[in-house]
């Protein structure tokens, strides 16, 4: 994850605790936020066991927001990513679709990017698996939202369009 993204999480993270309406709310997303930072940093540096703890204290931290709350899909996003790491195929699996069908059910630009972006995960574990038709599938569907989102020559469009060739190489 590049420096940016997590700003960007931090401002969304920031935003969030204004609009939550108790004290109690708004220490459980800051406490999320910080957790679900140093997972995925614990993650980049290959630190498996931090990463599984901080994800873990991130995930019940977003239960504490509401099972089906974005922080809840992010977290199951960002598990995803650990376990894909770890190779890990059937449990990354499972928490791509928990992010997924909870990032679907939220209407807004930035969670159609997410819907994308975890889509983008679910079509690459598919090209690692050799489910090359369901990852056709979801890349096509990730391709079609940032382009709709950001235009067709957007970087994030273009990170898309290369595990889209990633999945054509492969075949």
């Amino acid at each position: 994850m590049n420096p940016s993204t997590l700003l960007s999480r931090a401002a969304a993270a920031a935003l969030a605790t204004l609009l939550f309406s108790t004290p109690a709310q708004a220490q459980n997303q800051q406490l999320w936020n910080s957790y679900i930072n140093q997972c995925i940093t614990a993650r980049n540096n290959a630190n498996w066991q931090d990463a599984g703890t901080f994800c873990d204290a991130a995930m019940a931290e977003a239960q504490k927001l509401g099972s089906n709350s974005l922080q809840a899909g992010d977290t199951h996003n960002v598990f995803g990513n650990f376990f894909k790491s770890l190779g890990k195929s059937a449990d990354a699996e499972d928490h791509y679709l928990r992010a997924l069908r909870i990032r679907e059910q939220y209407n807004c630009s930035n969670c159609l990017e997410m819907v994308a972006d975890t889509q983008g995960n679910l079509g690459s574990l598919y090209v690692d698996q050799g489910r090359y038709n369901e990852a056709e599938t979801m890349l096509r569907k990730a391709i079609g939202i940032k382009e709709q989102l950001f235009g067709s020559q957007h970087p994030k469009v273009a990170m898309e369009l290369n595990k889209l060739a990633n999945l054509y190489e492969e075949q």
